[in-house]
């Protein structure tokens, strides 16, 4: 599929194919999850493309959410909480 190499999923955390907490967005078109412990994935749910990465370098990442109405994701980090606009992939709240 392409999206995770196996540096992604080296981190020791357990998961399978070091894919974990895969959540759909309210249309149901996008799928995000975390890849390993630092980023998450977020594809087209049809055709599997890969449409971002999020990368957390300095955080561990878990818990995520999408907004009723598609337009932000948020993901809890060892720092709080951090929220993307999924218009244009914007940092938000961090």
């Amino acid at each position: 599929m392409g999206w995770v190499d196996d540096e992604e999923v080296s981190d020791g955390m357990p998961s399978v194919y070091g894919i974990d907490d895969i959540q759909f967005s309210p249309d149901g078109r996008l799928a995000a999850f975390c890849v390993g412990s630092k980023k998450i994935k977020v594809v087209n749910v049809d055709d599997l493309n890969e449409v971002k990465t999020l990368d957390f370098e300095s955080h561990l990442i878990s818990n995520a959410a999408w907004s009723p109405d598609g337009k932000f994701l948020a993901y809890t980090t060892g720092q709080g909480v951090s929220v993307w606009e999924t218009k244009n992939w914007d940092l938000k709240y961090d």
